[in-house]
């Protein structure tokens, strides 16, 4: 049996292809990988058609026999991957980090040695591969809404901060109060622009009912949120891309692991640095606020702070259980209810 495993290296205008061919002849005889061809594309539909076409002329096997990979690129990789999906063929996007420590040992670095790694490593690693399936469009149109909130978010602290210490110690030179004055007048644009953003957020999560059902099962848990739920349901896939909690605490850096080793490393249980930095911040918020107005998250870090846990330490362990809570509210359907003992 043959198939080709095809590594893409994306960049921002174009993108490079190397393809191999896989072949056994025998059960007895090991699988054998050989090198058909290297090629550069641009990263546009023309492009794509241009690599389709290309690897047409190199094998003569079915489309089916086919696996694209390629790194996780954001906006440089969701292009292409959404073209080929329509098309039908199958397509692996891994995460970066993890494709790079899988790969051992590397020096030196171009593109072409980085499509034909992706390549090599879309072949050992074909057991766990998982094809790319495009966001729901809801999904896609909330996550486009919350990250322009969040930018104008920084626009505003870095304006509004700076230009207000300015003022605060040099008011008596005319461009320190020219400075100022432009500076809160874009900071009430953006806070105009943020209004309009929120209000458009609402109205796309009202938009779908099944992403709009789980959106109120999640705020019905007092520390959740419209925020950090709209970025929960974003980052979950509207809770699809996990198949449990744990996995999303792995995610979200808020999962707990054992580091020893022998007799001489005791490291104790950590967590891992390896996580989304957004989603673990607006956990830790939600936990502070869960804890002020949650009864249960209330009971439950008191009895945790009689027992000698640190404060850093439980408030983790409350962002960890906020997310479990959510994953059963979805999978249970229903709204939170205030009788249950956390333990």
């Amino acid at each position: 049996m043959e198939n080709l495993f095809i590594g893409i290296d994306y960049s921002k205008k174009s993108f490079d292809v190397s393809a191999y061919i896989s072949s056994e002849k025998s059960k007895e005889e090991k699988m054998k990988l050989h090198l058909l061809g290297h090629q550069n594309f641009s990263n546009d539909e023309t492009g794509y058609i241009q690599m389709l076409s290309w690897l047409g002329t190199l094998t003569s096997l079915s489309p089916k026999h086919w696996l694209f990979c390629g790194e996780d690129s954001g906006l440089y990789s969701y292009s292409m991957s959404h073209y080929l999906y329509i098309k039908g063929f199958s397509i692996w996007l891994e995460n970066p980090l993890h494709m790079k420590r899988s790969m051992g040992l590397v020096r030196g670095k171009s593109d072409k040695k980085d499509s034909g790694l992706i390549a090599l490593y879309s072949y050992r690693f074909r057991d766990r591969r998982v094809d790319f399936v495009p966001k729901q469009d809801t999904i896609q149109r909330l996550q486009d809404l919350e990250a322009y909130r969040h930018r104008l978010i920084k626009a505003k602290k870095l304006l509004g901060d700076s230009s207000k210490e300015l003022n605060l110690y040099e008011q008596t030179r005319d461009t320190a109060v020219l400075v100022y004055d432009k500076s809160m007048e874009l900071v009430e644009q953006i806070e105009s622009q943020l209004k309009e953003v929120e209000v458009q957020i609402q109205q796309v999560l009202k938009s779908d009912k099944e992403v709009y059902d789980n959106y109120e099962r999640i705020t019905s848990v007092k520390g959740i949120s419209w925020k950090t739920a709209v970025v929960l349901l974003i980052y979950s896939h509207n809770f699809t891309r996990f198949e449990t909690a744990r996995q999303f605490a792995c995610y979200a850096g808020v999962a707990p692991f054992e580091y020893s080793s022998g007799t001489s490393v005791k490291g104790g249980t950590h967590t891992s640095r390896l996580a989304n930095m957004r989603v673990k911040s607006l956990l830790g918020m939600a936990a502070m606020s869960a804890k002020r107005f949650n009864k249960d998250i209330a009971e439950y870090y008191n009895s945790k702070k009689e027992k000698g846990k640190s404060h850093r330490v439980i408030m983790n362990n409350i962002s960890n259980k906020l997310i479990h809570i959510c994953f059963a509210l979805v999978r249970h359907q229903t709204m939170y209810q205030y009788t249950y003992k956390l333990v």
